[in-house]
């Protein structure tokens, strides 16, 4: 009999920390323990506890991940890994000290995606010269948003380090990491106005080889909306949403079915619980990966700062 996995789930800040901890409570061997930020400390010197689910501010995810890692303490976080790039060093140099396993969940390689990571590299549209990646949601401009994504304190930013994870993550996965940015941010709403929050953002990074890869991403789309293109020198392939076509120089669009498609990479939640009983690295979005999207986010941001007016 499998031994029972005791978790305790910290900080209700992010909007998915309710989902994760019914997720967690639905898998087999695991015990789920939801505490408050006044006994996080003693929960971690409870031996009985083996990991921590963390969904709480981003600001805190620091002290929170090395504190967690430094008594032994397995860990998975909501992303963003961090608010900066020194913050993301001190996390990784915990996760590894301690020898934990450690998965931010950012699970952006699905069906579609898996399809596109197939073209990509296995030749099929000829050599890639550049890519997009779109990830918008309303709530901004509609004011349904959650108050603390506007508190820059707590955030670390705005729509780029909230939704443009999933877009600089899913450029990660398909062409690994750049080498410059040049980013571009704006803001509609008074409350992103006054609290210095971006509503709207676009980073555009390039990648070895010459690969030109856009991150679209904002809180102020008249609708959900995902978006996924690459194009090569012999042909280019399209997500909208759930849909996949693909087209090459020799013929016409083609929409690939559903069933068709490979499966997606294994689910964050599911690869963290394995990783701890089976002692093997994440296969998905490890703490290195995260450092990584840390550094394409924060450098987003520095660029941004740099804007030339033409």
């Amino acid at each position: 009999m499998e031994k029972q996995l005791r978790i305790a789930c910290f900080g209700e800040w992010h909007v998915h920390g309710k989902d994760f901890a019914r997720k967690l409570a639905d898998y087999p061997g695991c015990s789920v323990y939801p505490i408050g930020s006044d006994n996080y400390e003693k929960i971690l010197e409870d031996p009985l506890i083996d990991a921590v689910m963390i969904t709480a501010a981003t600001a805190d995810h620091g002290r929170l991940i090395t504190a967690a890692a430094a008594a032994g303490k397995h860990v998975f976080v909501e992303k963003a890994l961090a608010v900066s790039n020194q913050e993301a060093y001190e996390i990784r140099e915990a996760v590894e000290k301690n020898n934990i396993h450690f998965t931010m969940s950012d699970p952006v390689m699905k069906g579609p995606q898996m399809f596109v990571k197939r073209l990509t590299d296995e030749g099929v549209l000829g050599k890639i010269t550049n890519a997009r990646v779109r990830t918008v949601h309303p709530l901004g401009i509609m004011g349904m948003h959650k108050p603390q994504f506007y508190n820059r304190t707590e955030s670390g930013g705005g729509a780029m380090i909230d939704m443009g994870c999933k877009a600089a993550h899913t450029l990660y996965e398909l062409f690994g990491k750049p080498v410059r940015v040049c980013a571009m941010f704006q803001s509609y709403t008074e409350m992103g106005q006054e609290n210095g929050i971006d509503e709207n953002a676009v980073a555009v990074y390039e990648f070895g080889g010459g690969v030109l890869g856009i991150a679209e991403t904002g809180w102020a789309s008249p609708k959900y909306q995902y978006a996924l293109d690459v194009y090569g020198t012999e042909g280019c392939v399209s997500v909208s949403d759930t849909e996949v076509r693909y087209c090459l120089n020799t013929g016409s669009w083609i929409t690939v079915p559903e069933e068709s498609l490979p499966d997606p990479m294994i689910y964050p939640l599911t690869d963290w619980i394995d990783s701890i009983r089976n002692d093997r690295p994440a296969r998905n979005c490890g703490i290195e990966e995260a450092v990584h999207i840390t550094e394409m986010i924060t450098a987003a941001y520095r660029s941004e700062g740099m804007a030339v007016t033409i």
